[in-house]
């Protein structure tokens, strides 16, 4: 329970964090609300009981994505439309009650000046802690 934060960060992802509540509900969401940069949705439910180490996959549905208002909707639903990939998968191994390694699947969206629209993805992997 409660927020966890990476011990890294680089220019597109400062303030990279997931929270798990009361109820284990685990919510792992891109928080940009500006252009560009990574995209991402994860949430999902712990198991009620686990041992360490604990590992839960969970995926979202990329097509489904809808983008923050500065991203072009129509731009970036046609070019995930056209690649291979049509969900995404975020994997959670919490090492003991206040470390995660966590290996994630990103859209990669960037948006410039004058409507040149780029979208792809990246695998990115980061170590949290509580």
């Amino acid at each position: 329970m409660g927020t966890w934060k990476s011990d890294t960060s680089d220019i597109a992802l400062s303030a990279i964090t997931f929270t798990v509540d009361s109820g284990g509900n685990l919510n792992f969401n891109c928080l940009y609300e500006d252009k560009g940069f990574y995209h991402y949705n994860y949430t999902g439910k712990l198991a009620d009981n686990f041992d360490y180490p604990y590992t839960i996959e969970l995926t979202f549905n990329i097509p489904s994505y809808t983008p923050f208002a500065s991203c072009s909707l129509d731009s970036l639903l046609g070019e995930i439309s056209k690649s291979p990939y049509k969900s995404a998968i975020g994997k959670f191994i919490f090492s003991d009650a206040s470390t995660c390694a966590v290996s994630f699947d990103t859209i990669v969206h960037a948006y410039y000046t004058g409507g040149y629209n780029h979208v792809s993805f990246d695998k990115l992997e980061r170590n949290f802690k509580k």
